[in-house]
């Protein structure tokens, strides 16, 4: 059986076709959310599963709920929003532009805070679990930790290109980067993620790594990557334990299943595909008609 008779999620796939369409894991369509006016680059579910925020090249955000009603948009970027992400109350919302601002919203659509750098744009953003850091991956190059009011604790180097993709894990000690570098970079957190913290980098890709993020447990990081492949590694030393090949084109992105079990990648060749860990087997889980730019398991 390829999927555990368990794993009740349904699936988010943000699209260049303008929409984000909800599944459920037996292929039938949940619901389509309709109304950016451009390519939809990044979909984040609230913690209860409740809520769902999409944003787009349009650079708009939208906040949704589960069954598909429209409830607002965060307007106040002025170009292409490729990170969106709640913190884990679900009653905060950070957004990461390429108009070099990194946004706080309330759920009501209030802008709290707007942080401006000068040079770099901002590619993806991450709450720290049940913590107030925000982890920013930056087109500089650089991966930044910031307090919710503004304030930089600390800025991660060694990626020799863009950030693209920014994951804690779930305890919040291990924070994963994915770079146009081709490498993946695995941080893991001293105190207070101070000035010493250790930092492990894994190499295997030939191209952009373009989304990082770690199994439920803590115990797996997945990246996709620009060379049409997904890579599974362990989180604790580094190791590559499998290449995933059966994509045609570029790999945008990936996202566990609640269980851990399941993997979903979503591709340029107009694929998401499922993969179990376990056997290794894939299974094309929808076609669409244009890139699938983000996947996300809903948390419930």
């Amino acid at each position: 059986m390829f999927f555990s008779p368990t794993l009740s999620s349904a699936i988010a796939a943000a699209c260049a076709d303008t929409t984000v369409r909800l599944w459920q894991l037996n292929g039938s369509v949940d619901t389509i959310l309709n109304g950016h006016s451009d390519s939809v680059l990044s979909v984040a579910f609230s913690p209860d599963g409740k809520l769902i925020a999409t944003a787009s090249a349009d650079k708009t955000v939208k906040l949704w709920k589960r069954d598909g009603t429209f409830l607002t948009t965060l307007k106040g970027h002025n170009a292409a929003v490729f990170g969106v992400d709640f913190n884990s109350k679900g009653n905060r919302i950070a957004t990461a532009s390429a108009d070099k601002t990194l946004k706080f919203w309330k759920r009501d659509g209030t802008l709290i805070r707007s942080i401006k750098r000068q040079t770099s744009g901002f590619f993806d953003i991450d709450f720290m679990p049940k913590g107030n850091l925000v982890a920013s991956g930056l087109a500089d190059g650089t991966v930044k930790l910031w307090q919710f009011n503004g304030i930089c604790l600390r800025t991660l180097e060694g990626h020799e290109d863009s950030v693209y993709s920014v994951n804690f894990s779930a305890d919040g000690n291990q924070l994963v980067s994915g770079s146009g570098d081709g490498t993946v970079k695995l941080w893991v957190r001293d105190i207070s993620w101070g000035r010493h913290g250790k930092v492990r980098t894994l190499t295997g890709h030939q191209n952009a790594v373009l989304d990082v993020c770690f199994s439920p447990d803590g115990e797996l990081i997945a990246s996709a990557s620009a060379d049409k492949t997904v890579k599974i590694w362990r989180s604790v030393d580094g190791a590559l334990l499998v290449t995933l090949r059966e994509h045609q084109n570029i790999v945008y992105s990936v996202s566990f299943s609640p269980n851990g079990k399941i993997l979903a990648s979503a591709s340029e060749d107009n694929t998401v595909r499922f993969w179990n860990l376990r056997s290794q087997v894939s299974k094309i889980f929808k076609e669409y008609p244009g890139s699938v730019y983000r996947i996300k398991f809903s948390p419930r």
